[in-house]
């Protein structure tokens, strides 16, 4: 299922491809780079908010992963919060 999602995420059918790591996710619930993988579908197709929520899962899960605060610096400035997003590249 997530090498479904991963080819359909690089297809840039980001929708069918959040819906797959959803799917996902139930079945691996505590795998960081699903959350992470996820947040970058959402923010590609739109859903900044969903998508800080996904990679906000990521870094608790994985808190000294950098790439996740990297998606999360991504997902804030899509938010306007820029001030965040910040703390969140220096974390990374």
């Amino acid at each position: 299922m997530e090498e479904q999602a991963c080819a359909l995420a690089e297809a840039g059918d980001f929708v069918l491809a959040a819906k797959l790591f959803r799917m996902a996710i139930t079945v691996g619930p505590g795998k960081a780079s699903l959350h992470e993988q996820l947040a970058q579908c959402l923010l590609e197709a739109g859903d900044a908010e969903a998508a800080r929520e996904a990679v906000t899962c990521a870094t608790e899960l994985a808190p000294e992963w950098g790439e996740a605060y990297l998606t999360l610096a991504r997902t804030q400035i899509e938010l306007g919060q820029h001030q965040h997003a910040l703390r969140s590249f220096d974390r990374s």
